[in-house]
């Protein structure tokens, strides 16, 4: 049975409409007054509520309005004895269902009443569909994410891999990556970069070099010095690279690292020959770890120099080739003393890496430029330090 709030402060008219419609076999309810109807309302489910327009203190207007705050469903039904157009819009606008002027035929009252539960139910139903369906929708996106995900992370480990068969085609230079990435992120650490930055700077060092993937292996493996043309061919690789991950949206914060880490403090480097702090800082990270690794590492065209050689040649290219306040980091904090082979084995086995999603959801992170620098090169070979 449908259940029916009557809130007037006439007493004979609650009694008259009550008899009547109990009649029509409705549960009714009484309220004498504006503020006891917004209480009954407030804490019972109605069918419908008839209400008085003209009351003393809460009125049936104060009634809609507060209702309606609260509940958009319940049909309001105003009873009002003074025929005012003005109050009937005023009423419909904030959403009374319909608007009866005393007296009434009893029919017209069944008629609205009944119009009313009908648009109940409708809403009822039409709140059933909403919730339904933005379930629906929420369930959607979740599986379309997960897939997304999953093809991301696809696409990243393919990429990965593809950086790794460089390497492998190269005995030299084996491990290259993974040792850059963790000296990276260890002068990252000290510096105080954010989660996000080290996770940006974790992805791009170890695809810094993924464009060599297109260097032929007689350049590549070549023993000795390049010439002009090979070397030419050898300064493109940074380009590349970050041309083969540009059209892949969640690489995008990583194509700074990949293309910028061959660039020098004083112009001299390449693809673009930026200077100072016209080098993403990330890339200025990459390209001191990049230079420590490479001349700590033995080539096709030298043999490995020791440490304590490699540091002395840093502190001379500090403010020169490298960033001078990345490279006393790095000096500083003694990071050329950690067994790097051992740090990597521990942290970054590609599959126990866990910032793998996170990476993949900081999208278009902008990294700000925050810390300042210096200038000039050094070179050893035709090839430069860290080619």
């Amino acid at each position: 049975m449908k259940k029916i709030l009557i809130v007037d402060d006439d007493p004979k008219m609650r009694e008259n409409l009550s008899l009547i419609l109990e009649i029509e076999n409705y549960i009714i309810d009484q309220a004498c007054d504006g503020e006891e109807g917004i209480k009954k309302a407030m804490a019972n489910d109605y069918d419908c509520i008839i209400c008085d327009i003209e009351m003393p203190k809460t009125t049936g207007v104060d009634l809609l309005r507060k209702i309606r705050k609260e509940n958009d469903i319940v049909p309001i039904v105003m009873l009002t004895g003074v025929k005012k157009l003005d109050t009937a819009v005023l009423a419909m606008k904030l959403g009374a269902q319909d608007y009866l002027v005393k007296p009434f035929e009893i029919s017209k009252l069944k008629l609205s009443l009944k119009n009313a539960l009908e648009l109940k139910s409708l809403r009822v139903q039409n709140k059933i569909l909403l919730e339904e369906n933005k379930r629906y929708q929420k369930n959607l996106e979740s599986l379309v994410s997960l897939r997304t995900e999953q093809l991301e992370e696809a696409i990243l480990g393919s990429l990965v891999i593809l950086s790794q068969t460089v390497e492998l085609k190269d005995p030299y230079t084996r491990g290259h990556s993974e040792r850059v990435r963790a000296i990276s992120l260890k002068i990252a650490e000290k510096l105080g970069l954010s989660d996000d930055e080290k996770n940006i700077l974790s992805y791009g060092a170890l695809l810094h070099d993924i464009g060599k993937i297109s260097i032929k292996d007689d350049i590549l493996l070549k023993r000795g010095d390049l010439d002009d043309h090979e070397y030419k061919i050898v300064m493109e690789h940074p380009q590349k690279g970050a041309d083969l991950v540009s059209n892949i949206q969640f690489f995008k914060p990583v194509i700074d690292c990949i293309k910028f880490h061959h660039e020098k403090w004083d112009g001299s480097g390449y693809p673009l020959g930026l200077k100072g702090e016209e080098i993403p800082f990330l890339a200025r990270i990459i390209s001191v770890a990049d230079t420590f690794d490479a001349m700590t590492t033995t080539r096709p065209y030298r043999k490995a120099l020791s440490v304590d050689v490699a540091m002395d040649i840093l502190k001379k290219i500090r403010y020169e080739q490298l960033d001078g306040e990345i490279v006393d980091c790095f000096i500083n904090n003694n990071l050329h003393k950690i067994d790097y082979d051992k740090y990597i084995e521990d942290n970054f086995i590609l599959k126990k890496d866990k910032d793998l999603r996170r990476f993949i959801k900081i999208g278009h992170l902008e990294y700000e430029k925050n810390l300042s620098f210096m200038k000039s090169p050094i070179k050893s070979d035709s090839r430069g330090i860290n080619a």
